[in-house]
């Protein structure tokens, strides 16, 4: 991630035909200040890149033919993946890595939209390490009511950047096994896997069966999981 972050701080731009090796790094478009900016590249990259004093308000990709949209975030979900996984801080404050897929995917048309709610515009890179992407990555924001349990099964993370001390969360693993996690505990759990701690799930390796969540308050939770590609 560090030469995608070197990319955006040097004004570098890789224009032109998709490489089949090596790492590749495209100039998108420019998120347009105070407004909903939309673009449709023909090919998916792992990563948009882009610096912004200030977290976009929303980022969406729908793929394009079958209207399956695959990533919905806030901007406090944005502020969550950006550092979902990162194990240093090679990034400045205000740089923004958010992984869209597992590497390049060809021949594949969506649209990017991203809400830009202040008053200076900023450019969008696309970035792909791995050129022999295969899946996607879906998200989706849960609203889960105040004292009513949800359920979360078949996940590969989940964000919970609100969680509180007064919510209760419950993980049974694969073998039956059930434990409560309060958001201290998830924290240190992340410590394991990031530079920055937060209320999250990593079930990369699909350790949990099952996630529980019963909050005191409403709260958005945002489920990951990785999608085979989509013909």
């Amino acid at each position: 991630m560090f030469f995608a972050l070197s990319i955006v701080s040097a004004g570098l731009s890789f224009a032109g035909a998709l490489p089949d090796s090596g790492v590749t790094a495209t100039v998108l478009f420019t998120a347009a200040a105070s407004t909903t900016t939309v673009y449709t590249p023909q090919w998916v990259p792992q990563y948009l890149v882009f610096e912004t004093a200030t977290v976009p308000s929303a980022l969406q990709l729908e793929l394009l033919g079958g209207g399956d949209q695959l990533v919905n975030l806030t901007g406090a979900m944005i502020t969550a993946l950006n550092n979902f996984l990162k194990p240093s801080l090679v990034s400045a404050a205000g740089q923004y890595v958010i992984p869209i897929a597992d590497g390049l995917i060809r021949a594949k048309n969506i649209n990017i939209s991203i809400t830009n709610a202040t008053a200076v515009a900023f450019t969008v890179f696309g970035v792909s390490r791995n050129l022999s992407g295969g899946r996607y990555l879906k998200s989706k924001i849960n609203t889960v009511l105040a004292n009513s349990g949800q359920i979360f099964t078949d996940f590969d993370a989940l964000l919970m950047p609100a969680m509180a001390s007064t919510d209760s969360l419950v993980l049974t693993d694969k073998f039956g096994k059930s434990d409560n996690f309060e958001p201290d505990s998830l924290e240190d759990l992340s410590s394991l896997d990031q530079a920055v701690v937060q209320a999250q799930v990593n079930n990369m390796d699909r350790r949990f069966a099952e996630a529980n969540f019963t909050p005191a308050a409403n709260r958005d939770v945002t489920t990951l999981q990785w999608l085979k590609r989509l013909v």
